[in-house]
């Protein structure tokens, strides 16, 4: 993301005209969640000062980058029933409490939110008898990928919590290993993780377009949220 995360962290970096982790917590009903935000303690009062009119979170100060599951294994409440994950750099098209009610109800350990499509800036290409074909620039590539944002029972996901690991490559595979069963949830999604695609957002938004989670849900299960949750951003 240089040379923008040099001067703020990506997820206050502003899109259509405020700080996209706003764009996040307009999509997180704090009525229903905790919403707990992963931050640098460098970084500190730029969040406390982002934050100053939102209620119902808490501010989770991290020394050094440690992988997604240490940060968790410190935070998550192991007495909440179930808890959210939302990566700071992507915006999803989901009604949120309708997923939490939807895992409140099956015997699922997870759901994760996926999506069937990613663009990219990068040439696809076709070989033919090991010959080039084609070559097509920023092409819409069509593969199922984790969006960032999931929703995951806690008794069932803390076990395999460790410092200095990954969600995606090492807690997720070893859960499905071991046997347990993890959702699939589909929906629209944008990011802001690269340069490239912060710039793809934004261009699109001068344009007129809708990106995912800047429109009302579109993809969602809908139910009456029961129980408190605690989001993890």
């Amino acid at each position: 993301m240089f040379p923008y995360d040099s001067l703020l962290p990506k997820t206050l970096l502003p899109i259509a005209g405020k700080p996209f982790i706003r764009h996040i917590v307009a999509l997180i009903d704090p009525e229903v969640f905790q919403i707990n935000v992963g931050i640098l303690e460098s970084d500190l009062s730029l969040f406390d000062w982002e934050f100053r009119d939102i209620k119902n979170y808490i501010l989770c100060l991290i020394k050094t980058p440690r992988g997604t599951a240490g940060i968790l294994k410190d935070y998550v409440d192991p007495n909440e029933e179930m808890f959210v994950v939302w990566y700071g750099d992507c915006l999803v098209d989901i009604e949120l409490t309708g997923v939490c009610s939807w895992l409140e109800v099956t015997d699922s350990d997870g759901i994760l939110v996926l999506c069937d499509k990613m663009p990219t800036d990068y040439g696809a290409i076709e070989i033919k008898d090991e010959f080039v074909k084609s070559v097509s620039e920023h092409k819409t590539l069509h593969q199922t990928f984790w969006t960032g944002v999931g929703v995951f029972r806690t008794n069932s996901i803390m076990p395999y919590l460790k410092q200095d690991i990954d969600l995606a490559r090492d807690v997720f595979p070893k859960m499905i290993a071991d046997g347990m069963k993890i959702q699939a949830n589909h929906a629209d999604y944008f990011d802001i993780g690269t340069y490239p695609a912060y710039l793809r957002a934004k261009k699109a938004l001068e344009k007129g377009e809708k990106l995912a989670g800047l429109n009302p849900a579109s993809k969602s299960i809908k139910s009456e949220p029961r129980l408190m949750k605690h989001g993890y951003v």
